[in-house]
């Protein structure tokens, strides 16, 4: 459904903010008379009441945020992301060979720019002294590139006893974690507040986690729609049903599930609203409940730009196993830079994806839908009902908060064919009817 009244006034904000962009040019037409020696038609009475006006505007303009700022026409070079305002954040705990092979592909692709990814941050928690060896060994590797690698350590401040019996529950210790990495990084107490600026934004990894060749343009051309879109909550690398279904490695899409695995949120996200009441536990699973969401989406590719390869010494035990390994990641260069991603607006994407599932072919059956060379749709009336459908098309079954992984506004995408070379498109949907409450057709 349509957000209410948090996109009412996100909107009536915008109006302000674009109301403010013809300020600047009358201010200097104001300066110009003053120069010449026309002071006097200023200071007059009839020519107050505008110049205050201008006044207010541009108050109400320097108090916005940066992100609604970044909005309007020539703010900021446009949104383009800055060097060492995007840091790589790498949680880390006692798998020293895991942290290594995921340290081993960002510094084959990160940018010597560092124009994304800058510092590298890798929080480590527990005091293994082999993955302490591993981060020194690449903090030597990485200087002698001219990337910074910072180390940081929480303190160990007693185990949490949440787990059956009183013992330690493990998604305890990594929710806790993960909120101390994220209030040092961006309460500037990382690293010295004189050596880099304040971090804006930040991608998260895991040690069990390997990036694609084009993992930090990936994120550095989404940063800038990530801040100024306010109906984005974060971007994603992966994507849960990336299996043999996914195609086009060009593509991206809006995603009401937060699948995390190598992702990106912005500095008033956490500052505004997650810092305060970060969970005890299964922080990812809290990220997807409603509260946190609120109706905003996630941007996601269609074929992922991180694989997960921890199958040991995991907290879930390799849960989803079969289906992590066996999704496809990306070996390609996309040329980023040269995309223009304005389809991913949320007005635009809906209007496209509603086209496109709307003129898809409505069948019955995943017989019936493998037999077609179009594009195809299924309609489901419950979960139950999605899940059988699922598990005939090796899609992944389970819902975080009523949300299917991948689905926008309960669609779920496939391509059933692509192992015979057609890559036509099945979308599993609620009925017609409910998707025209939330879709432009």
């Amino acid at each position: 459904t349509k957000p209410g009244a948090h996109r009412r006034v996100v909107k009536q904000r915008r109006k302000k903010s674009d109301s403010s962009q013809w300020i600047y040019p009358v201010l200097l037409s104001f300066g110009l008379i003053w120069v010449c020696g026309s002071a006097w038609i200023i200071l007059s009475s009839s020519s107050m009441k505008p110049l205050n006006n201008i006044i207010k505007r541009r108050t109400l303009y320097r108090g916005m945020n940066k992100n609604r700022r970044m909005q309007s026409e020539g703010g900021l070079e446009k949104g383009k992301v800055q060097p060492f305002e995007s840091p790589l954040l790498i949680f880390t705990c006692h798998r020293a060979e895991y942290l290594t092979r995921a340290l081993n592909a960002v510094f084959e692709n990160i940018p010597r720019t560092c124009s994304m990814g800058c510092p590298i941050v890798v929080s480590q928690d527990g005091t293994a002294p082999d993955v302490a060896k591993v981060i020194k060994q690449f903090q030597a590797k990485f200087r002698a590139e001219g990337v910074p690698l910072v180390h940081m350590q929480k303190p160990d401040q007693g185990r949490p006893k949440t787990g059956l019996r009183g013992g330690v529950n493990p998604y305890a210790l990594i929710a806790a974690h993960f909120g101390w990495a994220l209030e040092r990084l961006f309460s500037s107490k990382a690293y010295p507040e004189d050596e880099f600026p304040a971090p804006q934004r930040v991608i998260i990894l895991e040690e069990d986690l390997q990036i694609a060749p084009d993992f930090f343009q990936y994120f550095e051309a989404t940063a800038p729609l990530l801040d100024r879109d306010p109906y984005l909550f974060a971007v994603s690398a992966f994507n849960d049903n990336g299996q043999d279904g996914a195609e086009d490695k060009g593509r991206l899409l809006r995603s009401d599930f937060f699948p995390g695995l190598g992702w990106m949120m912005n500095r008033e996200l956490w500052v505004t609203e997650l810092s305060s009441k970060w969970p005890k536990q299964y922080w990812d699973d809290w990220l997807r409940e409603p509260a946190q969401r609120k109706d905003r989406h996630v941007i996601r590719p269609e074929v992922s730009r991180t694989f997960h390869f921890g199958v040991k010494g995991g907290a879930s035990g390799n849960q989803f196993g079969d289906n992590l390994s066996s999704v496809h990641l990306n070996h390609d260069i996309i040329d980023w830079p040269s995309k223009d991603l304005s389809y991913l607006e949320e007005d635009a994407f809906d209007r496209e994806y509603s086209k496109l599932v709307a003129s898809a072919k409505l069948v019955h059956s995943v017989r019936e839908a493998t037999k077609i060379s179009e594009n195809i749709r299924i309609e489901y009336n419950s979960l139950h009902e999605f899940q059988a459908y699922a598990a005939k098309l090796d899609l992944m079954e389970d819902e975080k908060a009523g949300v299917p992984r991948t689905a926008y506004k309960g669609i779920v995408e496939t391509r059933p064919n692509i192992d015979k070379g057609d890559d036509h498109f099945l979308f599993l949907t609620p009925p017609m009817h409910e998707l025209k409450r939330t879709f432009p057709f």
